[in-house]
């Protein structure tokens, strides 16, 4: 009798064994996920502001008033123009495309001097404040503010403040690159410099040390993009080209630098790009002068509308993020029919649909896709490209 209560007490043990272990496996994995939690609420807690984030504040009234009036109107849609032009660099995918890699957000000092090599030296705007004559000389990591007598510079932390102060924006930092990019365009400006450093990032081109210069202020760029809402919608893009044919043959070919347009091409933006919601300003644009016409009918996800950065708010201009690829759909008429197709109208306004689909553009005001021959001999022409959310395997 004896031995039968005694195994029956060693079956019973047995038998609750694995579920302590089991509550015990369970129980710790519980306190070390507490622990982990509790380490990451300290190390949040514990982390320091940047030091250097005051200098954004600092904004000085003498180099501010030299700034003043500046830029008109038509210097503005001017500028929006050539960042157009300049923004958009497409290139059929080779797979010889450098795999991104995500550079560590910049301090407020690196940003800074950063912005001041993208404004170049050659820049008359551009006169970084150096130090006394009775001052040591300073090290490389030197608290100085930069770019203190440049006027552009403290122009935009003036309006990254107000972007603050009215909600528009959550960092200094991302709303004065932002303003700096979009209010340049000429060819040796900053958002030239700039869309050179993001085209050799993107590229196997090794950096330049003027390139390395300005990652810190496109990385800072990015982040400004990326925190921006998406914009579903339809974009344009005018462009104007001067071709010893007279015709679109060159462009369309891609023989100018600018990506071959055939229909079902991959195409290539490795800059920020410039585009409009607006096509009547896009068709303006393209042709102002006496080149060949194109204008880019963009249906996208990714774009971001930048106006309230800009110094011209009612151009539309939105800013596609580097590295959008795009597919061509077709080549049509210039046409205004055309190029409201697929567009809601508000109040005489063209707004963006906030769902659409691949219009049929050969049922819509009775036009229809251009052969290939046709479209190459013409001097003006309405390409549609689709965006794809990402690059083919084999494109990377």
């Amino acid at each position: 009798m004896k031995t039968r209560i005694e195994a029956a007490k060693k079956a019973a043990a047995g038998a609750t064994a694995p579920e302590d272990k089991d509550k015990e496996d369970k129980e710790k994995d519980e306190a070390e996920e507490t622990t982990a939690d509790a380490q990451q609420a300290s190390e949040d807690v514990a982390e320091v502001p940047d030091p250097d984030l005051d200098k954004l504040l600092e904004v000085s009234p003498k180099v501010i008033w030299r700034h003043l009036g500046r830029m008109t109107h038509r210097d503005a849609v001017q500028q929006f123009g050539q960042r157009m032009v300049r923004g958009m660099q497409p290139m059929d995918s080779t797979g010889n495309e450098r795999i991104k890699i995500e550079e560590p957000k910049p301090s407020t000092l690196e940003f800074l001097r950063s912005a001041v090599a993208a404004l170049g030296e050659s820049d008359p705007e551009c006169e970084s404040k150096g130090p006394p004559e009775d001052a040591p000389k300073s090290a490389p990591d030197s608290k100085e503010c930069p770019g203190a007598e440049s006027p552009s510079l403290e122009a935009a932390k003036l309006f990254a403040l107000r972007c603050v102060a009215e909600g528009r924006s959550m960092s200094l930092p991302s709303a004065t690159a932002l303003r700096l990019y979009l209010s340049s365009g000429g060819a040796d400006s900053l958002h030239a410099r700039c869309n050179a450093a993001l085209t050799a990032l993107c590229s196997n081109v090794p950096l330049s040390n003027e390139q390395e210069a300005l990652v810190p202020f496109v990385t800072q760029l990015e982040l400004g993009l990326e925190a921006l809402p998406s914009q579903r919608g339809t974009q344009f893009l005018g462009l104007n080209f001067s071709t010893s044919s007279g015709t679109l043959s060159e462009v369309l070919k891609g023989e100018i630098g600018n990506g071959s347009f055939y229909p079902g091409g991959l195409l290539l933006w490795r800059g920020c790009t410039s585009v409009t919601s607006d096509p009547m300003l896009a068709k303006k644009l393209a042709q102002g002068e006496k080149g060949v016409a194109l204008v880019l009918k963009i249906r996208s996800n990714t774009s971001r509308d930048v106006s309230a950065f800009a110094p011209a708010s009612d151009l539309g201009e939105r800013l596609f993020p580097p590295r959008r690829f795009f597919r061509v759909s077709g080549i049509f008429a210039l046409t205004d029919m055309e190029l409201r197709s697929g567009l809601a109208m508000s109040g005489h306004v063209h707004s963006l649909l906030e769902a659409f689909g691949t219009p049929d553009l050969s049922r819509i005001g009775g036009g229809s896709a251009l052969s290939w021959e046709d479209a190459c001999g013409r001097r003006a022409a309405c390409v549609v490209l689709d965006e794809e959310e990402q690059a083919p395997t084999s494109a990377l």
